[in-house]
């Protein structure tokens, strides 16, 4: 009997600290009003201190809510301040969140289940060089290691939320912590040798506590000069000790970027808002394992001088497949192309080699209703020199359907000039064509 009425009392017991915590902060707020409390200091010093010593958290008011529905007490703090804290972070929060398991606060759990950091200004520092430096590596990067980033370079308030959730292992006293959120926040993103500033306004943040380690979910809208791009962000580990990343862009306009940032290259000869997906998976070295994309673009032109002196314009592009960084390999499942109301699609594989400047390619191209003209705006004036003048001088008009065309050339053959007569493979059927053939067409 003895034994059953012990667990009676220990609940009994917790019941009544959980009620004289919770009407102890009632009275704190009632009695001194605005004045700071360290509320979390206990609970949050030991975690992060490292990372942050000397942490306190204080706060003009507090509020107790119930969820019913949730079975879920919240507390809300007003006016709150994070002391302690140095670097590119304005620590103050107008309202702070705090929510308990109402059943697991009853019987003693003073453990916050999550947390809601609300209106923070947040400030973010990269470097396009150093950018472009990392991406390099990553995609050369197999089983080689690959050099950490310096946990000094996050973000305050990255390293706050990470903080709170890492704890010390098992017996860290956050261990129940699940979710830390930043929200409604004002975040500005400058590049550190120009100074050029993006201002992003009511961006969320969230890190979850996984059973694989953390998760980072971000969306975030760009606001620059009238333009607005939409990001989403949710990286994380997989059971299989990878990480994978998940990016979503809308309204990124790539040329524009590299403008403002210095990049040169292939950023710049994409003169178009793209959208779209990308996946990464890195392994356990740190280096990039796959990609996956899934992008499009339009309407606007594509300017590559090197390969294409005029720009090339389309109403709508779709690009998707994979690259194997390993095998230096991208395997292309669709390229669509919308141009002068002619649909284009074609598929593939492009293979990298270290040594060349030139992949070794072959696709193969399908197109309906696309007439003469159009096919005038897409093939570059060189190095297919002798192509083109016989397009210009013999080809008046015309519309090609049920076209199939294959390219197919390594390297080697791409230096050749000219170009031999199996390096392309061109498959057409030609309606309501005016076309004069002249003289022989001349090697491609």
């Amino acid at each position: 009997m003895a034994k059953k009425i012990k667990p009676f009392f220990r609940f009994c017991n917790r019941l009544l600290v959980a009620t004289a915590v919770i009407f102890g902060l009632i009275f704190i707020r009632l009695a001194y009003g605005p004045t700071p409390v360290n509320f979390m200091a206990p609970y949050i010093s030991e975690p992060f201190e490292a990372a942050f010593p000397e942490q306190t958290l204080s706060f003009d008011g507090v509020f107790l809510t119930f969820n019913f529905e949730q079975t879920a007490f919240e507390f809300i703090l007003e006016n709150a301040a994070i002391t302690g804290i140095e670097g590119d972070v304005r620590a103050s929060f107008p309202r702070i969140a705090i929510d308990f398991d109402g059943t697991g606060l009853i019987l003693g759990n003073l453990i916050p289940e999550r947390i809601d950091l609300f209106g923070a200004e947040l400030k973010f520092f990269w470097s396009a060089e150093r950018f472009e430096a990392k991406i390099n590596q990553l995609l050369s990067a197999d089983d080689e290691e690959v050099e950490p980033d310096d946990p000094n370079e996050k973000p305050p308030a990255i390293r706050f939320m990470e903080a709170l959730l890492k704890g010390e292992g098992e017996n860290s006293r956050l261990k129940g912590l699940k979710v830390v959120n930043i929200r409604d926040a004002t975040l500005s993103l400058e590049e550190r040798d120009l100074g050029v500033v993006w201002v992003m306004p009511n961006s969320q943040l969230s890190l979850v506590r996984t059973p694989f380690g953390l998760s980072l979910n971000a969306d975030i809208k760009l606001v620059s000069e009238g333009e607005e791009i939409r990001v989403n962000l949710t990286s994380g580990k997989t059971a299989e000790g990878q990480t994978r990343t998940d990016l979503e862009i809308q309204g990124l306009n790539p040329s524009k970027l590299a403008a403002e940032v210095g990049l040169a290259g292939v950023f710049d000869a994409i003169r178009m808002p793209l959208y779209g997906t990308l996946t990464t998976w890195q392994n356990e070295s740190g280096g990039i394992s796959r990609v996956d994309f899934d992008v499009g673009g339009g309407p606007g032109t594509i300017y590559y001088e090197p390969f294409h002196p005029t720009p090339a314009a389309f109403e709508d592009m779709v690009f998707k497949g994979t690259l194997d960084p390993a095998k230096n390999l991208v395997t292309v499942d669709l390229i669509r192309l919308s141009v002068d109301q002619a649909i284009i699609e074609g598929d593939g594989f492009l293979e990298f080699f270290p040594e060349e400047a030139i992949p070794a390619v072959r696709m193969v191209f399908r197109g309906d209703n696309l007439r003469i003209a159009t096919l005038m705006k897409l093939w570059p004036p060189v190095p297919h020199s002798g192509g083109r003048t016989w397009l210009d001088a013999n080809v008046v008009s015309g519309v090609l359907n049920n076209l199939q065309a294959e390219i197919a050339f390594d390297p080697e053959i791409w230096q050749t000039r000219p170009l031999p007569n199996d390096a392309m493979h061109i498959t057409m059927d030609f309606t309501d064509g005016d076309i004069h053939f002249l003289r022989p067409m001349p090697p491609l």
